[in-house]
């Protein structure tokens, strides 16, 4: 088991109030901009004397990204209602120091361990883009890069059990939900205390577990329910017709409305042989959705409920990315995923033949 002591224990029992970040930044002009962001959370302030301040409060420790202007590197820290600092040089954000709070200093036991197989795998990235690089010699660096991942989610895994009572360990384990194999994210999540589940990562972790079901071809649809711009709910069953394209996109997404297009030739030329389609956004701003469907003239049905990665039909079906698209026949059998372009429309003439009832204009 790990043991953490915090250097800051007496202070933090003291302050009990909120949280305090002073960072250090060597060689940034005064004015810098400094952001802090999470999901409660948007912050900012500047950089006055290589110094800058953040005050306020969490209702419990929170994985939090600073940002600092006109650099492109994050920096990552556990906010606690406690005193944190951070020291930094602007050429080197990656070897940022952060210290101050009993899960940070878990956090950087951790990021200690795993920094041997990080500097590893990035020596070995560097090897893989050299253009000289034979084949052969490309399958070993490979096989060693994939050994490599596996030994750090061995670690992961180990942090996870040997810790079932920190945030960290939910954290960790709600990060790579879709990465490790869902019997065991769904054991290890077995394995935490009530401290852990009860954190947001914990109550994540129970949620999509709960709800991933991941369809695959060949398997019968899943249910879901969601809500119309009116604001009405409906399910996928009432909005299904002889073949059913369920689509995941969001307004925010560039390759899905560049697609849209397209996806509108297609409705238009296979509705009236029993083609739907379902649009299902990743949203969580409803005007910013509502404006998009408008822009992008989508006659097609559209839901959501403005849960962006959250969405419960994402999860349901196991949407890690969008666009992704799902295809069910009329028997209720998905017997396609991920349709892009020239596959959406090879498969789209395959089910409903080559005489369509609109004849696509030619360029």
């Amino acid at each position: 088991m790990i043991s953490v002591v915090s250097l800051f224990s007496c202070k933090q029992d003291k302050m009990g109030i909120g949280y305090e970040v002073h960072g250090t930044v060597r060689a940034v002009p005064d004015s810098t901009m400094v952001y802090m962001r999470n999901d409660g959370l948007n912050d900012s302030t500047m950089v006055l004397g290589e110094t800058f301040l953040f005050k306020g409060k969490v209702k419990e420790p929170t994985w939090t990204l600073m940002f600092l202007e006109n650099f492109d590197e994050p920096i990552p820290l556990w906010l606690e209602n406690v005193q944190i600092r951070i020291e930094a040089l602007p050429n080197r954000l990656t070897e940022v120091k952060v210290s101050g709070g009993e899960i940070q200093s878990m956090a950087n036991m951790l990021a200690e361990r795993s920094d041997a197989i990080r500097t590893a795998m990035d020596s070995l990235g560097n090897i893989m883009a050299l253009p000289e690089l034979t084949d052969l010699r490309k399958d070993s660096v490979q096989a060693s890069y994939r050994k490599l991942q596996q030994d750090e989610i061995a670690l992961e895994k180990d942090f996870i059990r040997e810790n079932p009572n920190s945030p960290v360990s939910a954290f960790i384990l709600n990060r790579n939900r879709t990465r490790w194999e869902k019997t065991s994210v769904a054991n290890l999540f077995s394995q935490l205390k009530d401290s852990a589940k009860k954190t947001v990562y914990g109550k994540l972790l129970d949620r999509y577990i709960k709800l991933n079901k991941n369809p695959e071809v060949g398997d019968g649809y899943v249910d879901f329910v969601q809500e119309k711009p009116d604001g009405e709910s409906t399910r996928l069953s009432d909005l299904m017709g002889k073949y059913t394209l369920v689509e995941f996109w969001a307004s925010w997404c560039v390759p899905c409305r560049k697609s849209n297009p397209e996806l509108s030739k297609l409705y238009s030329r296979y509705r009236k042989k029993g083609l739907r389609i379902v649009g299902v956004s990743l949203d969580e701003d409803r005007e910013s959705w509502l404006d998009a469907i408008e822009e992008d003239a989508l006659e097609w049905d559209n839901v959501t409920d403005l849960k962006f990665n959250e969405n419960e039909a994402a999860l349901i079906y196991g949407v890690v990315g969008i666009p992704d698209n799902f295809l069910i026949d009329d028997k209720g059998i998905i017997v396609a995923r991920n349709l892009r372009e020239k596959a959406l429309t090879k498969k789209l003439k395959e089910v409903f033949g080559e005489n369509p009832t609109f004849k696509q204009k030619t360029d």
